[in-house]
């Protein structure tokens, strides 16, 4: 990395701002996927010096973030629609995902320099509302394309939420309606973007397809206004986060601990709302206009994200159909439907291989029931798994397979996944 003090003053191009609103405007320009890489690049030098003042490390970042909105927006288009496999995949979801984690290492830079209020400018202390919005707003952005990938949450992601919380309460504007970007019209605040973080992870998005997880965010936003918060314990309120960060928002009980840090959420006439959508797109087919729904809003599509919000969303929620046992039985897994079919069928029109031929996986299941099972996918395997993706089980001394579909991912430790499989057929044969 080049030296960029000298004399006192930052030696980086964008220090310039004559260079650096050329470098933004050239940014808006670009392709989706190029314009969200060269920022990432630009981003990171930022980042990483240290000579920026306070109010100019803002204002880059800002206007690096204003400049790629359009990016940001239709790079998520792009990817929800992909065919599995699309070679543009990995490059796309790259492109998106060290974006968002740089711009919010930005905005979080810019928090840490806050701490001291002392400190901050007097030009800047109206603004750290928005600093703070803007910072939880990439954080969201972050989870919803490590989730989108079925990947880990980084366990530091919810200290850095409950830091940017903390900083728009102290600064008074917690609350505060602001004007996401100029020009824009689009209002948001510190807490309502907590609300949408919270909210988000309470979808369980794990049980979603990519496509679904977007259209879920996108329902999450459009009723972020129904939700409700509070910092005072009552019972009626189903979710808590503490602003420490040291867990992740969680369901509230009755007699669970709390401390000043702890906030409380619910779904409240969200709930309603919710519903009565439910019930007009499964009767008519029509999507409300209202809602920005995206490049992958199909009706049945729809529906499914609906009613995966009702459940999930519920005062309780619903008890298994079958019960499972704790297990540590190891797996031979086949996965995708022409792989599977070779297996049923490999004499068909559409099999792609005996059974011989095929190479299986190897996995390990957690827990066993008539209807499902709980596995672990080791690291690489688990790479192309999806929700809806058709498996094929069996243990190593049975002779016949069980299919089944895959219904939930979630990243685990050692790039592990945890993937949850709904069993459709304990011996399967091909239909006649």
């Amino acid at each position: 990395m080049l030296a960029w003090f000298k004399r006192g003053k930052v030696d980086h191009p964008l220090a310039n701002p004559d260079v650096a609103k050329t470098i933004a405007d050239a940014l808006s320009l670009r392709d989706p996927c190029k314009a969200l890489e060269e920022a990432s690049q630009w981003l990171s030098s930022i980042n990483e010096a240290a000579g920026f003042k306070l109010q100019r490390r803002f204002e880059l970042i800002d206007l690096l973030d204003a400049a790629t909105r359009t990016a940001q927006e239709r790079l998520v288009d792009m990817y929800v629609i992909l065919p599995q496999g699309d070679r543009q995949e990995k490059r796309i979801w790259q492109a998106a995902n060290d974006f968002w984690k740089l711009l919010g290492d930005g905005y979080l830079a810019c928090a840490r320099q806050s701490s001291d209020t002392v400190s901050v400018p007097e030009g800047l202390k109206a603004q750290l509302p928005l600093l703070a919005t803007r910072g939880l707003r990439a954080l969201r952005n972050q989870m919803k394309w490590t989730l989108i990938h079925y990947g880990m949450l980084r366990t530091e992601l919810w200290g850095e939420c409950g830091r940017f919380a903390m900083l728009a309460e102290s600064a008074g504007g917690a609350a505060q309606q602001i004007e996401l970007f100029a020009g824009s019209n689009i209002q948001s605040s510190p807490s309502h973007e907590l609300l949408r973080v919270v909210m988000f992870w309470a979808v369980m998005p794990g049980g979603l397809s990519p496509a679904e997880q977007d259209i879920a965010e996108r329902l999450v936003v459009y009723l972020t206004l129904k939700f409700r918060s509070s910092t005072q314990v009552e019972d009626e309120y189903d979710y808590f986060f503490d602003l420490d960060g040291s867990r992740p928002p969680l369901r509230f009980v009755r007699g669970a601990p709390a401390s000043a840090s702890m906030r409380y959420f619910d779904v409240g006439e969200g709930r309603d709302v919710l519903h009565t959508m439910y019930v007009t797109v499964s009767r008519s087919g029509n999507l409300p206009v209202s809602v920005n729904w995206g490049s992958a809003a199909e009706t049945n599509v729809v529906v499914r994200v609906l009613k995966h919000l009702w459940v999930n969303w519920a005062k309780a929620l619903p008890p298994r159909a079958a019960a499972r046992q704790k297990s540590d039985t190891r797996l031979n897994a086949v996965q995708g439907y022409q792989n599977v079919l070779g297996l049923v069928a490999p004499q068909s029109a559409h099999g792609l291989a005996a059974a011989s031929a095929l190479l299986s996986d190897s996995w390990i299941a957690e827990d066993m029931s008539s209807g499902g099972c709980g596995v672990i996918v080791p690291h690489g395997d688990g790479e192309g798994l999806r929700v809806g993706v058709l498996v094929a089980l069996r243990e190593p001394t049975n002779a016949s397979w069980k299919v089944g579909i895959v219904r939930r991912v979630s990243g685990h430790n050692y790039r592990q996944h945890h993937v949850g499989i709904q069993l459709i057929s304990g011996a399967a044969a091909p239909a006649s």
